[in-house]
């Protein structure tokens, strides 16, 4: 498993989702806007209906949001259990 995080500066929720990942040990690239990566490199992997930050990438493949890494990290859990 591979997840890329496209943040912004200063964004608590893309701070918190590369937390989540860091404490699950699961392997991520976090980028950051105009830094690694601008809006036009991003929209070439991420839908252009995604309007917010993070925008997360599982294995390459759009995933969504913070929201939905939860959701993702939550099936992940209780699949090892």
């Amino acid at each position: 498993i591979m997840y890329t995080i496209y943040s912004k500066p200063n964004c608590q929720s893309c701070n918190e989702a590369k937390m989540l990942l860091e404490m699950e040990k699961l392997p991520f690239k976090y980028l950051t806007l105009n830094k690694e990566y601008t809006l036009q490199d991003m929209f070439t992997k991420i839908p252009k209906t995604h309007k917010s930050f993070p925008a997360i990438l599982k294995n390459g493949k759009y995933l969504g949001g913070l929201a939905d890494l939860k959701a993702d990290l939550d099936k992940y859990n209780k699949n090892i259990l």
